[in-house]
């Protein structure tokens, strides 16, 4: 093979190669520069893309499930949340019905026999 350097020549010029996939590779001149067949650099970039793209669809994956896990408890804390303003509602009006006068007066009188009193039972004590 004409126009051939040896492997160990191409890699004191810094281009890196696999030395068991290859013994000769043909030299390009360009005005006396040595390049590397582009044949060794397209799989390793196709392949550095390949991982950025796959890298990317895994993050957007993950960001897509992380959203809708927490969609999902948003959902639930809020429905929760309505749960206990209804359940806070419900007791303000069970305060207010038993803390009612007539409720208290009613119960004093039945229960515990308690009985307005007239004028004339009020005693007044002077002060001192």
């Amino acid at each position: 093979m004409q126009n051939c350097v040896p492997p160990s020549e191409l890699h004191d010029q810094g281009v890196a190669i696999k030395m068991a996939e290859y013994t000769q590779i043909p030299l390009i001149k360009n005005h006396g520069l040595s390049l590397k067949p582009e044949i060794l650099v397209l799989p390793v970039r196709k392949f550095h893309w390949l991982l950025l793209i796959l890298a990317g669809l895994l993050l957007y994956v993950w960001l897509k499930v992380e959203t809708d896990l927490q969609l999902t408890r948003i959902s639930a804390q809020e429905a929760e949340h309505g749960e206990v303003l209804s359940e806070n509602e419900r007791l303000r009006a069970e305060i207010v019905r038993l803390s009612s006068f007539e409720r208290i007066q009613r119960i004093a009188q039945s229960r515990l026999g308690l009985e307005f009193v007239s004028d004339e039972q009020i005693i007044e004590v002077p002060k001192k």
